[in-house]
């Protein structure tokens, strides 16, 4: 992602230079962010703002369990979105039941 937001502004740059070195120090700042965030995720600093390595096993389950979170909650969306067209096909399903009946 910043990778490609680097080429676009190097794109930028040649329209408008002022408008691209502003960009360039928000990009290294979100760059910074974002690697800080990853290293929280990933335990590399606990609550007491101590530094805390994690062995390569303990960063792959941590990894892997990031994923599985995430493949949870997609399944959920996903099964989510299945009982709702279901409700809405039974739904019609039950307006045509009616229209079709006999009075």
């Amino acid at each position: 992602l910043i990778e490609s937001l680097r080429i676009r502004n190097e794109i930028v740059r040649k329209i408008n230079p002022g408008f691209a070195a502003e960009q360039d120090k928000l990009l290294k700042d979100y760059a910074r962010r974002r690697e800080e965030m990853r290293r929280e995720i990933l335990g590399f600093a606990d609550k007491k703002s101590e530094t805390k390595y994690l062995s390569e096993t303990e960063k792959a389950n941590k990894e892997s369990e990031l994923l599985q979170t995430k493949e949870q909650q997609e399944f959920w969306e996903r099964e989510a979105e299945r009982r709702r067209i279901l409700e809405e096909k039974h739904r019609k399903d039950i307006e045509e039941m009616m229209k079709k009946k006999p009075l």
